[in-house]
């Protein structure tokens, strides 16, 4: 568990070949010792299937995601927090894949688990809604996106603070989102996420190096 506790935090800080190298070995050693379907091993494909994903090998890490769906689907049940969490990474993968439909067809599905499992206000649904509002951002529908953004960071902020890193980022996207409307909101908001981001995250984190760009945009004016 350490190395994967490691690898974890390899993927955080973008270092995201290090997590491969790290995780390869031990998920051959997992799936050998433990089976391909024990917890641990399910975990270990997990976070590999992340450092995949953040190199853009995303045919192998998708593999691997819905390899771990299916066998959670049956042996955990499809409420259980695990498989969600596999459904949760499966619609990311496809919304980074730019099929954005299906991603959104699966994130809503998700949603509606969730709430009912999980509640409203827990931070898993919120994640999930932001994710969702991202994937309406990318189909077009800026203002359906920026509905589901408001109230997310609305409880976001209350539930688990205005700089917690999830809140941040929901601000962010909101930027984004009101910026493709021309919004006269969207260049403060801009600075606001890109100082809270700075001050919690650093300048180097992967979500504020995906930042940057739009937030050098809006700043500017552009």
């Amino acid at each position: 568990m350490s190395r994967n506790n490691l690898a974890n935090v390899l993927v955080a800080e973008g270092k995201y070949l290090e997590a491969e190298n790290e995780m390869r070995p031990v998920v051959e050693v997992c799936e050998r010792v433990l089976g391909p379907e024990h917890p641990i091993a399910l975990l270990s494909r997990n976070t590999l299937a992340n450092g995949l994903q953040g190199q853009d090998k995303k045919d192998e890490a998708e593999r691997l995601y819905r390899s771990n769906l299916r066998v959670e689907e049956r042996v955990l049940g499809p409420e259980h927090r695990d498989t969600l969490r596999s459904r949760g990474n499966v619609a990311w993968i496809l919304l980074s894949r730019g099929r954005y439909l299906e991603a959104e067809t699966e994130y809503r599905e998700l949603l509606n688990i969730q709430q009912r499992v999980f509640g409203h206000e827990h931070r898993d649904t919120l994640r999930i809604r932001g994710q969702l509002a991202s994937t309406l951002r990318y189909l077009g529908k800026s203002a359906d996106a920026e509905v589901e953004l408001r109230q997310v960071i609305k409880l976001s902020e209350r539930v688990l603070g205005p700089e917690n890193p999830q809140t941040i980022s929901s601000t962010m996207e909101l930027a984004i989102t009101l910026g493709l409307q021309d919004k006269i909101e969207a260049q403060p908001l801009a600075l606001r996420a890109w100082e809270m981001g700075e001050k919690v995250l650093g300048t180097n984190h992967p979500a504020m190096q995906q930042f940057r760009p739009i937030y050098e945009a809006l700043s500017s004016g552009k």
